[in-house]
């Protein structure tokens, strides 16, 4: 009788087993590729959680890393997620061609410039394929600076600072260094084709929590059972100096999510915006001219105070963008609804004058106005900067910088009469802001085919670097848009294919540019 229940057990867990198979080959399932630790899992006290207020993002330890290949859509590269167990939103993409035949004749091709450091600087550290990261789920992240480990072998490092379930998507976007051709007059093809399905990362301990953004409106009561401890932010100090704010963009608050305080588009039924919050890493925004504060007190002054923002149309939207928050307006500045193209304008509030100056090549300030700091300029108190863009078609590094050194200094060595009655007040100082160019949408359209538009966010995190430096020398501020709107590249192609309006970009580089201006403090 104990036999026969024996086998009447087993004949029950193998039939039980089959069916389990039947049902896992007949159930249809994402494409998506899932990647958590063994179970059961090693993670233990010693684990460390990531935080949004970490400072900067230190190399990874490769060591330890265990690595997993993940399938390719393209037979030309081979792809594989390493990270090591313990650790949470820390993992290297490695990818590889496959052919060694193909890869000597990628590495074969014409210097992408004449510039002979620039060339070593392409073929030593990022090699004739380029390629775009995005995370998504705990934190907003993308890359184009993948590290060239030789023979066609590309590795990107990811330290994420939030911990969370993480979705990785990998895009092949150049080949034969048209990443950063300044040799080759034709437009560079923007290849942008997906590497692979989407990559889910669940390798964070249960112990790290997802962190979340704030509420968006400062006055929502919100209880919470069990009372949260208090939030790292309210002991950091104020985000100030000249240098751009770091930071990272999380998930929105939920609420946020599900009831937004304003009528959020979606063009062609895209999601383009509210689902991400922006979080300095190492200090605080308190100043009157964010969203929801008190605006007024960034324009109710005791004396005139004028600010001349002057360049490309990025310029130009950000005038714009500033106008509407100091005019007290709480919804997200909208491009296409908010923004005249025209080629001048200024607007004043309350004791604050703001013009705008259409010269995208500083050209007009360079060569044709017999007074450059003349008219708007002298009594000029902030002094916006942003002339890159218009550079990307036919201009060489060299020539981008050397102008950009002629623009900065001019406008530094310009005489400041502040408008102000204490004029002769030798404690006034001009704050000069360089607002550098955002990163470039992926596009493969007329325009840019047309007007060989060389615009790539490889190029572009070089003259990033490049200006930056520049700025620092020359006693300018920088505002790094590049880096804010690099993770949120992909959704302007839904709007003017351009700038980054209606975009979880546009509110962290509009509160850190009035946080350099000095005047919401």
């Amino acid at each position: 009788m104990a036999s026969l229940t024996r086998r009447g057990s087993l004949g029950f867990l193998l039939a039980l087993l089959i069916i389990i198979a039947v049902f896992s080959l007949c159930t249809p399932s994402l494409s998506f590729h899932y990647l958590s630790p063994p179970v059961p899992s090693a993670f233990g006290s010693s684990s460390v959680c990531p935080s949004v207020y970490d400072t900067g993002r230190p190399p990874l330890d490769r060591s330890a890393q265990t690595c997993y290949p993940v399938p390719s859509k393209i037979p030309l590269f081979e792809l594989e997620v390493c990270y090591t167990e313990g650790t949470c939103n820390q993992f290297t993409v490695r990818i590889r061609r496959t052919s060694a035949k193909e890869c000597s004749e990628q590495e074969r091709t014409p210097d992408p410039s004449e510039d002979i450091a620039l060339t070593r600087w392409m073929r030593e550290q990022r090699g004739p394929d380029a390629f775009y990261i995005k995370t998504d789920g705990a934190e907003r992240y993308a890359s184009e600076s993948a590290m060239y480990e030789g023979q066609c072998t590309y590795s990107f490092d990811v330290r994420l600072k939030n911990p969370g379930d993480t979705y990785v998507s990998i895009w092949w976007t150049y080949e034969r260094y048209t990443a950063f051709s300044e040799t080759n007059s034709s437009w560079p093809e923007m290849l942008f084709d997906p590497l692979c399905d989407p990559i889910a990362l669940y390798t964070c301990p249960s112990h790290c929590k997802t962190q979340l953004s704030a509420p968006l409106l400062p006055t929502q009561i919100i209880h919470t059972l069990p009372s949260p401890p208090p939030s790292p932010s309210l002991f950091l100090p104020n985000c100030s100096g000249p240098d751009p704010i770091l930071g990272s963009f999380i998930p929105a608050y939920p609420l946020d999510v599900l009831y937004p305080p304003e009528v959020l588009p979606q063009p062609s039924g895209k999601p383009i915006m509210g689902r991400y919050g922006f979080v300095p890493e190492a200090c605080t925004w308190r100043h009157a001219g964010l969203r929801f504060s008190r605006s007024r007190h960034c324009t109710n002054k005791n004396r005139k105070m004028k600010m001349l923002i002057t360049g490309d149309s990025h310029g130009r939207t950000m005038y714009d963008a500033i106008r509407h928050r100091l005019e007290g307006n709480t919804d997200t500045f909208i491009h296409n609804v908010h923004s005249e193209k025209i080629d001048s304008k200024g607007t004043t509030i309350d004791q604050l004058d703001i013009n705008f100056l259409w010269d995208p090549r500083g050209l007009d300030f360079l060569e044709w106005n017999s007074d450059p700091c003349g008219g708007l300029v002298e009594d000029a108190d902030i002094i916006i900067v942003s002339t890159v863009a218009h550079y990307r078609a036919e201009s060489t590094t060299s020539h981008l910088l050397s102008q950009l050194h002629k623009i900065l200094t001019g406008f530094a060595a310009c005489p400041y009469n502040p408008s102000s009655q204490n004029g002769h007040d030798s404690k006034a100082q001009r704050k000069l802001i360089l607002l550098f160019s955002p990163a470039v949408i992926p596009r493969w359209d007329e325009f840019v085919v047309e007007s060989k538009d060389h615009g790539t966010n490889v190029r572009m995190q070089y003259w990033r670097d490049k200006s930056q430096k520049l700025a620092k020398e020359l006693g300018w501020m920088f505002v790094d848009q590049y880096e804010l709107t690099l993770p949120h590249s992909l959704e302007p192609r839904f709007t003017d294919m351009a700038h980054y309006m209606a975009n979880d970009a546009v509110n962290p580089i509009v509160d850190e540019v009035l946080g350099k201006t000095g005047l919401c403090d």
